[in-house]
């Protein structure tokens, strides 16, 4: 691994086989696969056996997080020295993070044409 790490961390996700995988044996399997090089996508797995299960697709960079960041932390400056600052500075926190989780119709049809049927 070079130093400092590359901005990716990793190029290929290692595959961990155990809780101490530094003094376990080494896999057949080093990296996973199957993940798109495409897009920002996470694997997730089972709770109890750890298998693959899915493949979650992370959203893109954008400006509403932040603006989120700022409602939430308007709100709870205000409501520290108002009683109706609490219940008022509810509202932009509220629209942010509407508009933050609201679909998008490109983002939706770009996610359908990912997916690989089995």
């Amino acid at each position: 691994m070079p130093s400092p790490p590359p901005a990716c961390n990793f190029l290929a996700l290692p595959v961990i086989r155990s809780r101490e995988p530094l003094w376990s044996q080494p896999a057949e399997v080093t990296h996973v696969r199957g993940l798109s090089a495409e897009i920002r996508e996470g694997l997730v797995t089972t709770v109890i056996q750890a298998l693959p299960d899915t493949r979650y697709a992370y959203p893109g960079p954008e400006l509403w997080p932040f603006v989120a960041a700022l409602a939430v932390t308007i709100w709870l400056v205000w409501s520290l020295w108002s009683v109706p600052g609490f219940a008022w500075g509810l509202i932009p926190p509220a629209i942010a993070f509407i508009a933050w989780y609201w679909p998008n119709k490109r983002e939706a049809i770009e996610e359908v044409s990912w997916e690989i049927d089995p």
